[in-house]
């Protein structure tokens, strides 16, 4: 069992390395636009208090008077109109730098009223704690800035271009210009001093504030500009009011998309009526960014996070994204108050506490589990043991249907060799034979499934997966006469006799499982491709070569090793015959045995079209120049056979009725 006193640190640490990561990536603000737009998906529209009207400078107004900018005139007869009708103030959000040809009426007009606001236009230079200064401005003309208040419309995007935040004060040389929509609240009688706006809106180390946005576009009542100045317009749909004239036509390019603004965006105008709202309302958004309070957040998100992952998996994901939940909760009711705090870092913490906390307890586990399978392997094999440690249902009886490849391996001419030894001889002399063999097994990815006296059988391909079953178990057989010269060195050194080895392959559908009873069972294979792969195995010494695999073994080898035919068997018991390979090397040595191939192949043509007399002067020649190729003297003795006594319905299968 894992001592409390590791699993307390292993916790512990845990949970403050992951507070400790957050804390950096917050405090840099790494994801930091990240985490503003999901701030934003807490603005939703809501009622505003129906103090301000914006007429808008719109596509049928163009329509209506011509291309945008229009005469002086048109400014004049609109100032003219909303003084008649009785409005409380008019922010004309156009800033008017130039003189015009048709001034005269116009500079009457803003001349006469003292309720009017003009905006003014600057390139704004922020640093850290320092007031926000005006490199340059673009002022209205004279006649307008003696005669009317004027301020600036300045907003501020982000780096996703959206306009969450805007300079309070700005200073301009020895001047501080004060926020248009500042103006318009003192000229409508809303704002008695400077005071109250530096109370409300409270700016932050860039000397911006947060804007409060009360919903997407034509959220507040809108007119059309040609519409207010139609005879028919009911005044009393202004009268009393706070006007804002502005562009809000898209060719006319004062559009930003906000928090609110969903897909459309919303003219500057709009913004500067959200300002102004905002304080009819008293509503402002503060940024929470006190540093300990939030490390504090931060430690105790962690650790509750931290005991979930320690619950089991079906209860602690559930109380997780409750965790969730409710902190988003706590976030929607801070904003109700006026309060923005982080949503990502919190949430992004939950989730890392989460996963740190379970995966180092899980992997306290998976060393625990290391030790027991230490102690299971000696008995059971170890990919087995993995296997059910994984899934423990498969320690229940039955199998399922796999493809893949067996492995029979026995020793020539066992009985005659252990003859010569003690008892305790042969049991050290099969001990070091089987545990090489069996390394070289494993080395390949392979199971040893038993030993059978001298004889090992091994498989590929399950319990763990294996695509390339054929050829690793091809690849073992190979390996496995090297690492037999190695032995028989070694045995030769101590005196012992050498031996020699036959292999064989076979490819197929299989059942594997744990088979056997209930008190008692073992995880195996079974199925004709076994018995094949066994009786393969006893053909290479009827052949007198090392390795035999089936046609269904070399069609999955990829062209990987040099393999040589060698005929078409019916083993004991079967009516149907198989292709019989042997397998000399791997591909990188082909060139050593093409000539040999090339013979063969010829000889073997020859033979499978029944030209028996044509096959057996090949085969002669074969003999010459392969005196001790076993595969020849087979092949001869058979056509010399079937010269005298021709095979009737012959299919080119030999019947090996022995095993």
């Amino acid at each position: 069992m894992i001592k409390r006193k590791t699993r307390v640190l292993s916790w512990f640490a845990a949970v403050l390395g992951s507070s400790l990561l957050v804390f950096i990536l917050f405090n840099f603000q790494y994801f930091g636009i990240f985490d503003m737009q999901l701030q934003d998906k807490l603005f939703i529209k809501e009622t505003v208090s129906n103090e301000i009207v914006i007429v808008g400078i719109d596509n049928e107004s163009i329509e209506e008077f011509g291309v945008w900018p229009w005469g002086r005139d048109l400014h004049s007869e609109m100032i003219e109109k909303l003084q008649k009708i009785g409005v409380k103030a008019i922010g004309y959000d156009v800033t008017f730098s130039e003189k015009g040809i048709d001034d005269r009426a116009f500079l009457e007009a803003v001349k006469k009223y003292d309720n009017l606001v003009f905006p003014l236009e600057g390139e704004l230079r922020l640093q850290n704690n320092e007031k926000a200064v005006f490199q340059s401005t673009l002022l209205p003309i004279a006649e307008i800035t003696d005669n009317n208040s004027i301020g600036h419309t300045t907003l501020v995007p982000d780096k996703d271009g959206k306009i969450r935040r805007a300079p309070l004060y700005v200073k301009d040389g020895t001047e501080s210009r004060a926020p248009f929509f500042s103006q318009i609240l003192q000229k409508s009688g809303y704002l008695n001093n400077k005071f109250d706006i530096e109370r409300l809106f409270q700016v932050d180390k860039y000397d911006l504030f947060r804007i409060n946005y009360f919903g997407p576009a034509n959220t507040f009542a809108h007119y059309s500009f040609h519409e207010l100045l139609s005879d028919d317009f009911d005044d009393q749909r202004v009268k009393d009011k706070i006007v804002l004239v502005g562009a809000v036509a898209p060719d006319l390019h004062d559009e930003y998309f906000t928090p609110s603004s969903m897909s459309k965006a919303i003219s500057g105008v709009e913004i500067q009526a959200n300002l102004i709202e905002s304080f009819i309302q008293n509503k402002s958004l503060l940024e929470f960014d006190n540093k300990i309070l939030y490390g504090l957040l931060f430690l105790i998100l962690a650790t509750i996070s931290g005991l979930f992952a320690y619950r089991r998996i079906f209860y602690s994901v559930p109380l997780l994204f409750l965790l969730i939940i409710t902190y988003y909760l706590f976030v929607i009711i801070l904003f109700s108050f006026g309060t923005l705090i982080s949503i990502l870092y919190p949430v992004l913490l939950i989730f890392l506490s989460f996963i740190s906390v379970y995966f180092t307890k899980y992997f306290l586990e998976i060393n625990e589990k290391k030790k027991l399978r230490a102690g299971f392997s000696q008995y059971v094999a170890k990919e087995v043991v993995d296997e059910i440690v994984k899934n423990p249902d498969k320690l229940k009886l039955g199998g399922e249907s796999k493809e893949m490849t067996i492995l029979f391996s026995d020793i020539r001419s066992f009985t005659a060799l252990s003859e010569g030894m003690t008892p305790h001889e042969l049991v050290e002399f099969l001990n070091e034979y089987l545990t090489e063999t069996t390394d070289v097994i494993l080395e390949h990815k392979g199971v040893v499934d038993k030993f059978i006296g001298d004889a090992v059988m091994a498989l590929w391909g399950a319990p763990l997966e294996n695509e390339n079953h054929a050829i690793d178990g091809v690849t073992t057989a190979l390996k496995m006469f090297d690492k037999l010269e190695e032995f028989n060195k070694k045995m030769e050194v101590k005196g012992l006799n050498q031996i020699n080895i036959g292999i064989g392959l076979n490819t197929g559908e299989v059942v594997v499982g744990n088979l056997g009873s209930n008190q008692r069972f073992d995880y195996t294979v079974i199925g004709d491709p076994v018995n094949l792969a066994s009786r393969l195995e006893g053909l290479t010494k009827y052949y007198g070569v090392r390795i035999i695999i089936s046609e269904k073994t070399k069609d999955q080898l990829q062209d990987k090793f040099v393999v040589k035919y060698l005929d078409q068997v019916a083993v004991k018991g079967k009516k149907d015959g198989v292709k019989i390979y042997e397998v000399k090397d791997f591909v990188e040595n082909a060139s050593e045995y093409d000539q040999e191939l090339q013979d063969f192949d010829q000889a073997i043509e020859l033979y499978q079209h029944q030209k028996w007399q044509s096959a057996l002067i090949k085969f002669e020649y074969l003999k010459e120049r392969y005196p001790e190729n076993k595969l020849v003297d087979i092949y001869l003795e058979r056509l010399k056979t079937y010269i005298k006594n021709p095979p009737q319905d012959f299919d080119g299968t030999f019947r090996a009725d022995f095993k």
